[in-house]
C-alpha cells in the first residue's frame, strides 16, 4: 500500500471531512459510516475473499489504533 498522500486524496480527505463535520449525525453514526464505507470498499477491490478483507479492515484498524496512542504520547507530554 502506497502511504504517500497525493494531491487528490488530500483533496477527496478535505471533502469526506468536511462532510462528516458537517452533519448532525451523533458521533457513533459518524463512525458507524466510516466503517461502513471501509467495508464496502474492501468488498470491491476483495469481492467475498473474507480472509484478505479480514486482513486489510486489521491493517488498517491497526493503524489508527497506533495514531491515537502517538497521539496520546505527544499530548501526554505537553499536559505535564
Amino acid at each position: 500500500m502506497d502511504s504517500k498522500m497525493t494531491p487528490e486524496y488530500k483533496v477527496i480527505s478535505e471533502q469526506v471531512e468536511k462532510i462528516i463535520k458537517g452533519s448532525n449525525l451523533p458521533e457513533v453514526q459518524k463512525y458507524s459510516l466510516l466503517a461502513g464505507c471501509m467495508t464496502k470498499v474492501a468488498h470491491e477491490y476483495n469481492g467475498t475473499n473474507f480472509e484478505a478483507i479480514k486482513v486489510k479492515l486489521a491493517l488498517v484498524s491497526k493503524t489508527m489504533l497506533n495514531a491515537v496512542e502517538k497521539a496520546e504520547q505527544i499530548f501526554g507530554k505537553f499536559k505535564k
